[in-house]
């Protein structure tokens, strides 16, 4: 019988789970494959992008909505401001968390927090607070759709009353 391999058997796949940790959502689970990784065997530091976006995909499912549908009306995500801090690295193998929640919600912006952790230990790796705007295919920017927007406000009011949540005071504001 063959050994069952070191990544694991999902290779090319990720696990989307609902679980709640803290307040946040664990929303993606993955593991760092070989394609992940620099020549040390760390994770590029890119590929947490990737994460967030992945997370951010799932999280607006999550809601009852679809990114898919949205593009197809003509409603674009774009990432208007990123900021990003790594503390520790994801290394070849590790299984990794990524959480996300809602820290604020604008008329044309919301502000989603992520951070990956490391399953095994628990431990904080990245952590990002990402803005994103609604764009039509021309670029222009439009108002959150209603029914985002609403619950949106809705995941931030429930969330904010969890110890240790990512909204650290998250809030609603109409400007």
């Amino acid at each position: 019988m063959d050994a069952p391999h070191p990544m694991g058997d999902n290779l090319g796949r990720w696990n989307v789970s609902r679980r709640i940790c803290q307040g946040e959502r664990e929303v993606v689970r993955t593991r760092v494959y070989y394609a992940d990784t620099d020549a040390g065997g760390v994770a590029y530091y890119a590929n947490y992008l990737r994460w967030f976006e992945m997370a951010r995909f799932e999280f607006v499912d999550e809601l009852g909505l679809s990114v898919v549908d949205y593009a197809r009306r003509g409603v674009n995500f774009a990432v208007a401001h990123l900021e990003i801090d790594y503390r520790r690295p994801a290394l070849l193998g590790d299984e990794v968390r990524v959480l996300t929640d809602v820290e604020e919600v604008r008329r044309v912006r919301f502000t989603l927090n992520n951070r990956v952790v490391r399953c095994a230990d628990g431990q904080e790796l990245v952590s990002a607070r990402i803005t994103l705007a609604c764009l039509d295919p021309a670029g222009r920017v439009l108002g959150l759709p209603v029914e985002l927007a609403e619950r949106l406000r809705d995941r931030l009011q429930r969330t904010g009353d969890h110890p240790g949540d990512s909204g650290g005071g998250g809030q609603v504001v109409d400007s």
